[in-house]
């Protein structure tokens, strides 16, 4: 209806083929890269103690080794661009979290540092890097979360009491503020982390 055409392509973006195939795709179909959005991820609700090797291996190979690959294999395209920009979506988690998560809060701490990395080493080519860290999203990993607590409706009930915007996040919400920082409009921002989380890291005490 916006007169706009869309290319799917299935991949695993923790294997280096898939995601090189996937590249030479995009080549092929569109010829270069605007904006990449690396928003894949997984996470599984357990304590360190508890987390296996294999759900350790998995997580950091999705969450951050697919980061760095899809960045790796897409340089040729973003820098065809005269506006290329790499937008990585960590979480709050990078900063603040909660038990049970930490193999997901690793990879997201480690998808803050390397976009600080990223503005410089892609910078030389055009290309910005931006991280965006959205706090509760009103998707199915947070539905996920909430059905491995005793009593998920009081769960929620909590989460939106925490936050002084009295609700939590979309994913229009992210999408509003990736398709800005990918404009014109932010063009100067580049190796930032944006929180977006209605407030609820400014709470002290919950």
């Amino acid at each position: 209806k916006l007169g706009r055409r869309s290319l799917f392509v299935r991949a695993d973006i923790s294997r280096p083929d898939d995601v090189r195939g996937l590249m030479d795709r995009v080549h092929a179909e569109l010829g270069c890269m605007d904006i990449l959005v690396n928003n894949a991820a997984i996470g599984f609700f357990r304590s360190i103690e508890e987390t296996t090797i294999e759900e350790w291996d998995r997580t950091q190979a999705v969450d951050l080794k697919g980061l760095f690959l899809m960045t790796k294999f897409a340089m040729p395209l973003l820098r065809r661009s005269r506006h290329g920009i790499v937008v990585n979506i960590s979480s709050i988690h990078s900063l603040v979290t909660i038990p049970d998560l930490g193999a997901y809060a690793a990879a997201k701490g480690g998808i803050v540092a390397m976009t600080r990395s990223l503005a410089q080493d892609l910078g030389r080519d055009g290309v910005r890097a931006v991280c965006i860290s959205p706090g509760f999203i009103d998707s199915p990993m947070t539905q996920e979360w909430a059905e491995s607590t005793p009593d998920p409706a009081e769960t929620m009930k909590q989460v939106v009491a925490n936050h002084p915007v009295s609700r939590v996040g979309t994913p229009e919400d992210i999408g509003n503020l990736v398709a800005f920082v990918a404009s014109d409009l932010g063009s100067y921002i580049n190796g930032e982390n944006i929180l977006i989380d209605g407030g609820l890291a400014t709470k002290l005490h919950h």
